[in-house]
């Protein structure tokens, strides 16, 4: 069944002026939800080119705004959306953007390091940007057991020590 599904929704994405879906694509870099702040220094695209492109893929049903404690923020539709929008992407391409979404991240909230290490860990994670993977993941597990977070802190501090062993000499 998924995988029908997934073709449909390939199908879908397929159909999108290139622009859009170019648009769509990087934001499922991001997430299930992305900031439009994040969304717009990654993609480096016009505010109001943006937000048109928002429009269509809300219009299509592709992606809807929500609000959040952030800036404008907005979601795709349901997971497998953004699943169908993220394998339309090429291995190394990913790579490389999530490198860029880390470094988005870094810089647009310098003193919420530590909220976003979790997401920033992943980003460097999937960028194959080890030693930050690794400093963000024992930071996401820090602030998970300072929360008493246990099996997340756990499930971090366990990511971070697979990395660096499996990384050593990237280190």
């Amino acid at each position: 069944l998924s995988g029908n599904v997934q073709s449909l929704l390939t199908a879908r994405i397929d159909q999108l002026d290139p622009k859009v879906r170019r648009t769509l694509q990087l934001a499922s870099v991001i997430g299930r939800s992305f900031p439009l702040s994040v969304l717009q220094a990654f993609a480096d695209i016009p505010a109001e080119v943006l937000e048109d492109h928002l429009k269509r893929l809300s219009y299509v049903d592709l992606v809807r705004p929500i609000s959040s404690g952030r800036d404008n923020e907005y979601a795709f539709r349901h997971m497998l959306i953004r699943d169908a929008a993220y394998e339309t992407i090429l291995i190394r391409q990913r790579r490389r953007y999530h490198r860029r979404v880390g470094e988005v991240i870094e810089t647009l909230y310098p003193e919420k390091l530590e909220e976003e290490a979790a997401q920033l860990a992943h980003h460097y994670r999937e960028g194959r940007e080890w030693v930050k993977a690794i400093r963000y993941f024992r930071m996401a597990g820090e602030a998970a057991a300072r929360l008493f977070a246990n099996s997340e802190a756990l499930s971090h501090y366990n990511e971070a020590i697979r990395l660096a062993e499996s990384n050593q000499t990237a280190i």
